[in-house]
């Protein structure tokens, strides 16, 4: 994208609401949360839809500010099994509508806005080791802003290991992680390039951190 910014535009402002609830107790931690946020002028790049002179394969993107709202909910859950399993939970969504744009004058979408989303791990631990899964369920986008394209829902699967080691006042941390195990094609809703190509495949890493 090529950003045009915009010096005459005042101070994003706007009034955050939340309500939240926490459940603890030794072996379940449970919370929810639900929020509106709404915005008097609320700054970000706004599609054209124009291509760009200079560079033609990007769009002009100009800053703007707008009245808009955005409101959601999060529900999380931790559960853990005999002394060694740990099951971890969530689900969120998010919505965002501005008052006009540039298409409509009418309240529409905002752009760049996260789909409804699952996830979800398993960890077990067995002295300094652990090892465990994750997956990552995301909804289709359909909920779209001026000039976005739809993106379709995935699933992706990973996997993690990892292992400590405690020394003096030292500890030594080692993590093996698998992404995308299934190496499953998808596309970030998120991303400006996500028309052009889709998200990184299967990838590996091995990650050393030292604490002190």
């Amino acid at each position: 994208s090529f950003e045009i910014g915009n010096p005459n535009l005042e101070a994003e402002r706007g009034l955050a609401k939340e309500l939240f609830l926490t459940y603890n107790n030794k072996n379940t931690v449970l919370e929810s949360s639900i929020y509106h946020n709404g915005f008097s002028n609320y700054l970000y790049a706004q599609d054209t839809g124009r291509r760009n002179i200079r560079f033609p394969d990007l769009n002009d993107f100009q800053f703007v500010g707008v009245k808009a709202q955005l409101y959601g909910f999060e529900l999380s859950a931790e559960q853990q099994f005999f002394k060694n399993l740990l099951l971890e939970g969530s689900v969120s969504d998010t919505v965002g509508r501005q008052d006009e744009s540039i298409t409509s004058s009418k309240q529409v979408p905002l752009p760049f806005i996260p789909r409804l989303s699952f996830k979800s791990s398993i960890k077990y631990s067995l002295n300094n080791f652990d090892f465990g899964t994750r997956v990552n369920v995301n909804a289709d986008q359909n909920d779209l802003g001026d000039f976005e394209t739809r993106t379709n829902g995935f699933t992706l699967l990973s996997g993690f290991a990892s292992y400590r080691i405690i020394t003096s006042k030292l500890l030594h941390t080692f993590s093996f992680n698998v992404t995308n195990l299934l190496n499953t094609t998808y596309y970030n809703h998120l991303s400006r390039s996500k028309d052009l190509t889709p998200e990184a495949g299967r990838s590996f890493s091995l990650l050393y951190r030292l604490y002190f």
